[in-house]
Parts: C-alpha cells; sequence; structure tokens
C-alpha cells in the first residue's frame, strides 16, 4: 500500500499543486461521499470502518504528493 501511495503521487507531481489544508479537505469530502452519498451510515459500524480507511487513504495520497512537492523544490 506504502509503494503504491509514492507511486501515485510520483506519476501525478508537478500535474496537481496541494497544500496540507487541501489534503485534509479532500479526506473530509471523501468520507462524506462514502458515509454519506454512497449511503455507507446503513450498515452502521461496517460503513464507518470502511469509510474512515478512504478517506485516510485520500488524505495521504495528497500529503505525499505535497512532501514530493516540496523536497522537489529543495
Amino acid at each position: 500500500m506504502k509503494h503504491d501511495l509514492i507511486l501515485r503521487s510520483e506519476e501525478n507531481l508537478g500535474e496537481k499543486k496541494t497544500s496540507p489544508c487541501t489534503a485534509v479537505i479532500y479526506g473530509i469530502v471523501a468520507f462524506l461521499k462514502s458515509y454519506v452519498l454512497r449511503k455507507g451510515w446503513r450498515y452502521g459500524n461496517d460503513g464507518l470502518v470502511i469509510s474512515i480507511p478512504n478517506a485516510n487513504g485520500v488524505f495521504y495520497k495528497y500529503i505525499k504528493l505535497y512532501e514530493n512537492e516540496r523536497f522537489k523544490k529543495l
């Protein structure tokens, strides 16, 4: 999983600009999309357990992209 995030962030390097705030916002949006729009709340704890890691993965994807952008500038 970790290697997959690194590869995705390297592919998007230079195409997308991001910041830690953007990562948080996209993580929250991913959670709401999974839990509310796709009706994960109907499944109780199972829906919550699926939605949280989904949002976490989106957050880490954008944070890794931000880190790669910063190291590229250095």
